[in-house]
């Protein structure tokens, strides 16, 4: 069975300040999906890499 691609979305930080797409604007948003898009939001925390490199070396001196 030959496997497709997957493609998976990238957030590079940048926003465009147009719609996405032409019905944007008139989209309507339901209590629930605001109420999931703040909490991804607020939850949201940047990875610092540097951070994880330290945790790595650190937890293979500990074996």
């Amino acid at each position: 069975m030959a496997s497709s691609p997957v493609s998976r979305v990238v957030y590079n930080g940048k926003r465009s300040g147009g719609p996405r797409s032409p019905g944007a604007g008139s989209e309507i948003f339901t209590p629930a999906h605001e109420e999931n898009v703040r909490f991804i939001y607020e939850a949201f925390k940047p990875v610092d890499l540097g951070d994880l490199k330290r945790r790595n070396t650190q937890d293979t001196k500990k074996s």
